[in-house]
């Protein structure tokens, strides 16, 4: 198949583009005569992937080919070198590869530039033979440059010392002010042998194996960059030697792909708990509207008032599975909570009567089991102010102060109702039995109630577990 019908069938490369990659083509026969190696021309189609759109095999030498791969996709794990240059845009050198009839390469990768843009890469391909495997990594000509002042004995012991380097979990490179790699770890020889480079660093030109865009007349004493070779992630630091000098660097290249996959595997695990908050906050406010709806259909008052506080309920822990779903996190703050039950008793409350709830004081996280008691706590608090202290009035007010030290968390709910004798039996002994059996089972706290003419006064505390709270 034709370069150019391919490439418009594939890419959205332009009419330039394409007649740059058609005069590159023309030369392919030339290069892989002279240089006795398969070359090719590689694009990335429109979904990324990377598409073999021409070959030249040479006529002096041996063919690693039996037939054309042309058309053939081109995977990053069988050619790290050509995915590295199309992320970095920067030249690859003797990268160890696999063709697409599954014969071992080395590869060599220069990409094609038109004006600023990455049109495509130029690959260079030669059989592998083992005697490409390096044997020795560890080399020592020429640090006595990057020691300056150094005592003879004073070196030495530092070049037997570099042994350590074997031991720390970080690729490591020397590289001198003429760009030449002068030491090569045994931990950064295994981090390019895993991409393909089977040539020996030590004595080779940093350019050609710089994983990143790296500038060596940067004033910046260290540089980091992130990349992806391979669905393998590394942080690369540049750390100058000597800026006067320029080139002088070490180079360290730690693997984090550990790292990465659990930041992944958190966020998934995130995503799958926003997403069961959200269904359980939908179910739940579909037993609530179906209570609403029988509660609407009943005739007996106490029937109805008995349903409606069972919505508001189940209303108040929707309301946290709410904010769960939106935060993707286990906790929750506190502020929010109470906010969200508010609005709910404000929309069930009898509109003749203009009620204002205030919340006030420290801000804090609570995991979502304790969030979920403390809003039933709350609701049936509210619910029993709205619903005695207010009796024969048009308005009213609620105050709910947070309070958070270094030991206890409590609520102070506060109303300015006609209060009652404490002493006497409730008649909301339900809405009581909860509040109490809440309080002492699951948050191991206290409640204690206050009432006279002036309004009612309900305090709750409770004790701060480990990793629990956590003050805003």
């Amino acid at each position: 198949m034709k370069l150019e019908s391919l490439l418009r069938r594939h890419t959205t490369l332009t009419n330039d583009d394409i007649k740059l990659l058609v005069s590159v083509e023309n030369l392919l026969q030339s290069i892989a005569n002279m240089t006795e190696c398969d070359v090719f021309i590689d694009c990335l189609t429109k979904d990324h992937s990377v598409l073999v759109v021409a070959m030249a095999v040479p006529e002096t030498a041996p063919s690693a080919y039996s037939s054309t791969v042309v058309g053939q996709y081109a995977l990053a794990k069988d050619e790290p070198g050509v995915d590295l240059t199309f992320k970095t845009g920067m030249a690859t050198r003797k990268m160890r590869g696999v063709t697409q009839e599954g014969n071992p390469v080395v590869q060599s990768v220069e990409p094609i530039y038109n004006q600023s843009r990455l049109i495509g890469v130029l690959i260079q391909e030669q059989r592998f033979q083992k005697s490409m495997e390096s044997e020795n990594v560890l080399g020592f000509d020429g640090l006595d440059q990057f020691i300056p002042q150094a005592e003879p004995a004073s070196f030495a012991g530092y070049k037997d010392s570099l042994y350590l380097t074997k031991y720390i979990e970080e690729g490591l490179l020397i590289v001198d002010e003429k760009g030449r790699i002068r030491f090569c770890n045994q931990y950064a020889a295994d981090i390019y042998r895993s991409f393909g480079f089977g040539e020996h660093l030590t004595g080779q030109s940093y350019r050609d194996f710089c994983l990143v865009n790296w500038d060596p007349s940067t004033s910046e004493k260290v540089t980091s960059q992130e990349v992806e070779i391979s669905n393998k992630y590394f942080i690369i630091r540049h750390i100058h030697l000597n800026l006067e000098r320029g080139g002088e660097a070490a180079v360290l290249i730690k693997d984090v792909t550990t790292e990465k996959e659990q930041e992944r595997e958190l966020a998934y695990k995130t995503l799958a708990m926003q997403e069961i908050h959200h269904r359980v906050k939908n179910n739940l406010q579909m037993v609530a509207s179906i209570l609403h709806l029988q509660g609407r259909r009943s005739r007996n008052t106490q029937t109805r008032e008995a349903l409606k506080k069972c919505e508001l309920r189940i209303m108040s822990i929707a309301a946290t599975h709410e904010l769960l779903s939106k935060s993707g996190l286990n906790d929750v703050k506190i502020k929010r909570v109470l906010q969200s039950i508010r609005q709910n008793i404000l929309n069930a409350v009898d509109p003749e009567l203009e009620l204002k709830i205030e919340i006030e004081g420290d801000d804090f996280e609570l995991r979502s089991d304790k969030a979920t008691n403390i809003a039933l706590v709350v609701n049936e608090i509210l619910q029993n102010s709205v619903k005695h202290a207010f009796v024969g009035r048009s308005h009213g007010k609620i105050k709910i102060t947070i309070v958070c030290d270094q030991t206890i968390c409590g609520l102070n709910i506060c109303d300015d109702g006609c209060g009652y004798d404490v002493n006497q039996p409730h008649k909301d002994s339900l809405g009581i039995s909860i509040v109490s059996s809440i309080i002492s089972d699951k948050l191991h706290g206290q409640v204690q109630v206050d009432s006279d003419e002036t309004g009612t006064r309900t305090a709750i505390c409770w004790p701060i577990e480990t990793t629990e709270e956590t003050k805003i």
